[in-house]
């Protein structure tokens, strides 16, 4: 007798906010990488939710580096949740993606980390965006695939993913900034 085990499809509220808690930390991180790397530089300025911001002017070098640490640790992120082969580690995935592709987006109308880095590097205004996306969209899809995920677990990634990018926007001028 062969018995048909059917995948449990439903996600608790609990569960949901856990994808917004990731969302927010993961987000939370990658400024915080900015920030302490230009500490490592001696620089000073103020990060809030979203965005990093110096007193004086960076110099190059420190520059390049205070740019590249953010799109770094959410790439090494996502290479160690790679390895979790899991719906956690999945999720992780996603929103590494989602994250380097909506900044993507956002360079359409003003440079953001990567194509910031790609051209103080020289290297075009896209070619970093081509590496991150690509990269994390291909880490993603494998394990998405994998785990055999559904639509309906990527609207409710994509769900907590909005929200909690949503929240980290809006906080952004509503929360104090951290000083350093």
């Amino acid at each position: 007798i062969s018995r048909v085990v059917k995948r449990r499809s439903s996600i608790s509220i609990g569960q949901f906010a856990l994808l917004i808690a990731l969302t927010v930390g993961m987000h939370l991180l990658h400024e915080l990488s900015h920030a302490l790397t230009a500490v490592v530089f001696g620089e000073h300025g103020s990060m809030g939710t979203n965005t990093v911001r110096y007193y004086n002017g960076i110099g190059t070098t420190a520059l390049i580096w205070v740019t590249a640490a953010g799109p770094i640790v959410t790439v090494l992120l996502a290479l160690l949740a790679f390895n979790w082969r899991s719906k956690l580690g999945t999720s992780v995935l996603f929103i590494a993606f989602a994250q380097r592709a909506m900044a993507a987006g956002m360079s359409l109308n003003h440079a953001n980390d990567e194509a910031r880095l790609s051209q103080l590097l020289g290297l075009g205004y896209w070619t970093l965006f081509a590496v991150t996306v690509t990269l994390t969209a291909t880490l993603f899809i494998i394990r998405f695939r994998e785990r055999k995920l559904g639509w309906k677990w990527l609207v409710v990634n994509w769900l907590a993913f909005s929200i909690g990018i949503t929240l980290m926007v809006f906080a952004d001028n509503v929360l104090p900034r951290w000083q350093f």
